[in-house]
Order: C-alpha cells, then sequence, then structure tokens
C-alpha cells in the first residue's frame, strides 16, 4: 500500500494527494508516516484541517500518537501546535516514549520553558520508560540548556540502572563543569551498592548482566572523555 500510494503520487500529484488526505482521515493509520509527509508544506491548509479534528477529539489511538505529532512537527503550522498543547500536555505522562519524544521535539524547539517543563513532567512520572536513552538524547541536544541539565541530574538519581546510566552519559556529553562532582558522587554511590550486593552470600556478580556492565562503562565516559571538563586547566 505505501508503495502503491508513493507510485501514484509520483505519477498524478492531484490523485495522489486526494489519497494521502484520505489516508489522514482515517481513525486508525494504515500508511507509514513517510507516505503522509510526501504533500509539500504548502499543502498544510489542508492537511491542517484534517489534523486539527483529530487532536481536537482526542481520541488519537495510542500508537498512532507518535505519527500524528510528527506530522504536527513536520506541518507546523501555528494552529497545530497550540491545538497540540492544549490537547495533550495534561495526557503526555502516559504517551509511549515515541509519542513523548514527538511531542518534546515540538516544544523545545517551539516554546524551550514549556518544553522544559514537559520535560521535566515526563522524566519524574514515567521515568520506568527508559525514555532518557538515545532517542531522546537527539532531541535535547540542539535545546541543551541549565534548565534541561538540572532535569536530566536528577535522573541519576533512579535506582534503575539503565536509566541513571543514560543520564551520566548525557550530562558527561553537555552538562557543564558543576555537574562534574554530581556524576562522581553517583558513580560513588553505584560501587558501593553492587560491593554490598557481591558480598552477600545470596549475590554473586552475574557476568551476563548487561545493564550493570552498561552502567560502568557510562560512568567511566561520562567522567574521563566529557570535552567541557577534560580538557580544562586543572
Amino acid at each position: 500500500l505505501n508503495q502503491s500510494i508513493k507510485g501514484i503520487y509520483d505519477l498524478d500529484r492531484n490523485t495522489g494527494k486526494q489519497i494521502i488526505l484520505n489516508e489522514m482521515r482515517r481513525p486508525k493509520q494504515k500508511v507509514y508516516t513517510s507516505v503522509l509527509t510526501l504533500l509539500p508544506k504548502s499543502e498544510s491548509p489542508d492537511v491542517e484541517n484534517i489534523l486539527l479534528e483529530k487532536l481536537n477529539a482526542g481520541n488519537i489511538p495510542a500508537d498512532d500518537l507518535s505519527s500524528v505529532f510528527s506530522l504536527v512537527d513536520y506541518y507546523e503550522t501555528p494552529k497545530l501546535i497550540s491545538n497540540l498543547r492544549d490537547v495533550y500536555a495534561d495526557k503526555i505522562e502516559k504517551a509511549e516514549c515515541g509519542a513523548q519524544i514527538e511531542f518534546l521535539k515540538i516544544f523545545l524547539k517551539s516554546d524551550i520553558k514549556f518544553g522544559e517543563e514537559m520535560l521535566d513532567k515526563v522524566v519524574k512520572t514515567d521515568i520506568e520508560k527508559g525514555c532518557i536513552g538515545s532517542n531522546l538524547a537527539n532531541v535535547i541536544e540542539p535545546h541543551w540548556s541549565f534548565e534541561i541539565e538540572r532535569i536530566v541530574s536528577s535522573i541519576l538519581e533512579d535506582d534503575n540502572a539503565f536509566i541513571f546510566s543514560n543520564a551520566a552519559v548525557l550530562l558527561g556529553k553537555y552538562g557543564s563543569v558543576g555537574v562534574r562532582d554530581k556524576i562522581w558522587e553517583r558513580f560513588e554511590r553505584f560501587n558501593k551498592e553492587e560491593s554490598v550486593k557481591n558480598d552477600s552470600p545470596e549475590k554473586k556478580r552475574d557476568f551476563s548482566d548487561w545493564q550493570l556492565f552498561s552502567a560502568e562503562s557510562a560512568f567511566d565516559v561520562a567522567l574521563s572523555e566529557s570535552p567541557n571538563w577534560f580538557f580544562d586547566r586543572e
């Protein structure tokens, strides 16, 4: 279906446009987002009405949210962004990672303060999803600020090795000199916690525990390869 629509659009733009708009109107998406973004941004008035209707209804299927938010980001009209904020700001912490990432991408770009508020909300209310991984890192990177640094620093205190190690990587890569001691303190605490576990007769070190070794590697990279303090005068 995806290739067929693309082929029709390449041969006949008007027919292809109508097919793509009809696909956007479906309550449940059946084609890839890349097909829906074949329409240029000059077609945004037609697309805007369809997406506004979906957003205002507030009943987009959970696994379609990422795609719809991605379309909002692509066409990025003021009405779409405003309605997205009004309808989903109070629901975003319950969305899956892909939708959260698309949502944050839009507002870190269009309204940094609100984007920071949403980032803080997402990581505090649904941190067990592990959304702080590489995909979210790619969204945060262009908009790094002291407020984002504060939010990511708070993630260091999480008990999940996967989550706090990803936070350490982000802070090591983009964080200020002031965050170095926080990473070091969390690393020391992590080592003490693991030492206690390994000294227990009931618990021996499991060399198949990839999260443990990943965390050790993350702290190593964060502390020894940061461009913001590795080459300072000290």
